[in-house]
Formats: structure tokens, C-alpha cells, sequence
């Protein structure tokens, strides 16, 4: 790690820079590709020299007209013009070879740079300036979205049942109870032997950061069934119900 952008509780946009791996080799081969890419010497010259050869065919052809010249002499002259060409056309691919190997370091070094995939809270940084990645060992930092939480509560299995896919749902959130109206995102067709329970998994709409993963919730529903569950939020990609939001 060359440099580490982030500190612990900052919020990123996707596409934020969030550390840079050793990239002085990369950055040199970059001079040097760009000095290469940009390099059009070879190319003015072989220009100069087709058009000087383009001229002088035009002179031998009225020459060859005129019968002072031999069509064997004419045809050597030709021959030179066409080589000009060839060697103008191979100046012109030398540099579009040049420029795709500039565009190979430019990807190269950007993959030396880590952004972040996702929108989200930094909530653990594991590698610091200094610190080597190794594929084994790949992660240096962990972000995480809150925009959506996912809460997932246990209830008895014959209301469960009256409970549909995309059905919106109150619950209480936290000590102070907060209302919110959550939605039905699936129901895990599973009863609980010991409990006879289902799984419902909620989602609630977070995009003003205003609740917290790993608060404990109530479940509410329609406020008419007598039951009280309970349960704890988490952020929506996390599969563990009680697992704490960070």
C-alpha cells in the first residue's frame, strides 16, 4: 500500500478513491510510453520521402512518355515509390502499436488504485501505508450500505401465512420504539421445528442514515395479532438476522 485515502467513518460514493497500491514502476513505463505514443519523427520522415518519390515518378512518367526514359528504368523508380509507401504505412502502425501499449500502462495503473464499489460508511480499515496485499490476503477496508436495512423476525407460522411478498409492514425500531413501515421481502418457506416459526425478512428504506444497523426491532404488522417479535436490524447484503450493522 502506496497511500490510504480513507479514515474510519468516512462516507464514500461509489467510484471514491480509496487507496493506491506501489505504482513508481508503472508511472516511469507511463513516461516512457507516453514519450513513445507521442513521437513523430519516423512518421514526417517517411511522409517527406513518399512525397518526394511521388514527385519524381511524375518526372520519369513524362520522361518515359518522351522516350527518354526505359520502361526497365521507369518500373525501378515505381518500385522505389512503393517501397516509400510500405515503410510510411509501417511508421503509421509502429505508432498505433504505440499508443495501445501507452493505453495497456494507463490501465495497468489504474488498477493499482482501489475505489470504492459501492456507496456506503468506511467501518474497518485493514491495511495501512506500508502493508502488503497479497492474494490471500486481499482486503484493506470494509464499506458498508445503509440506505437499506434488512431485519429479519421469527413468527408463528400460521401468520406468516396471511403475510404476502411486497406487503408493507410496521415495526418499532430501537428502545424508543420509532415507527417505521418496512417491506415484505421474502418469507423463508421453512417452520422451526422447536418453535414452529418462519422466517419474514423486512427491508426498510434508510437513505437518510437516520437508523442504525443493530438496533433491536419489534415486529408490528397490522397491530391487531397479540404476538411480540423481535428482532434485530442488519445492513440488507448481510444473510444473518441478529447480526450487528457497522
Amino acid at each position: 500500500i502506496a497511500e490510504v485515502s480513507i479514515q474510519l467513518g468516512d462516507f464514500l460514493r461509489r467510484g471514491d478513491l480509496v487507496a493506491r497500491l506501489d505504482d513508481e514502476v508503472l508511472r516511469d513505463s507511463l513516461l516512457i510510453a507516453t514519450a513513445a505514443k507521442d513521437s513523430v519523427a519516423n512518421r514526417q520522415i517517411a511522409e517527406i520521402e513518399l512525397q518526394m518519390r511521388e514527385k519524381q515518378l511524375q518526372s520519369y512518367k513524362k520522361l518515359l512518355e518522351a522516350g527518354d526514359l526505359t520502361a526497365r528504368e521507369f518500373q525501378n523508380h515505381q518500385e522505389q515509390a512503393d517501397q516509400s509507401r510500405a515503410r510510411l504505412a509501417a511508421r503509421l502502425e509502429e505508432m498505433n502499436l504505440r499508443r495501445l501499449e501507452h493505453q495497456r500502462v494507463e490501465t495497468q495503473l489504474r488498477k493499482r488504485r482501489i475505489f470504492s464499489p459501492i456507496s456506503g460508511f468506511v467501518v474497518d480499515v485493514s491495511k495501512q501505508e506500508g502493508e502488503f496485499v497479497s492474494p490471500t490476503d486481499p482486503v484493506v477496508v470494509r464499506i458498508v450500505d445503509v440506505s437499506k436495512l434488512r431485519v429479519v423476525f421469527s413468527i408463528p407460522w400460521k401468520m406468516a401465512d396471511r403475510i404476502r411478498v411486497g406487503e408493507k409492514v410496521a415495526i418499532a425500531v430501537g428502545q424508543e420504539e420509532v415507527r417505521k413501515t418496512g417491506r415484505v421481502d421474502s418469507i423463508i418457506p421453512l417452520v422451526e421445528p422447536g418453535s414452529g416459526s418462519k422466517q419474514i425478512v423486512v427491508i426498510v428504506e434508510n437513505s437518510f442514515n437516520d437508523l442504525c444497523s443493530g438496533l433491536p426491532c419489534r415486529w408490528l404488522g397490522d397491530q391487531t395479532e397479540p404476538e411480540e417479535v423481535e428482532a434485530r436490524m442488519t445492513e440488507q447484503s448481510r444473510p444473518k438476522s441478529n447480526a450487528s450493522k457497522r
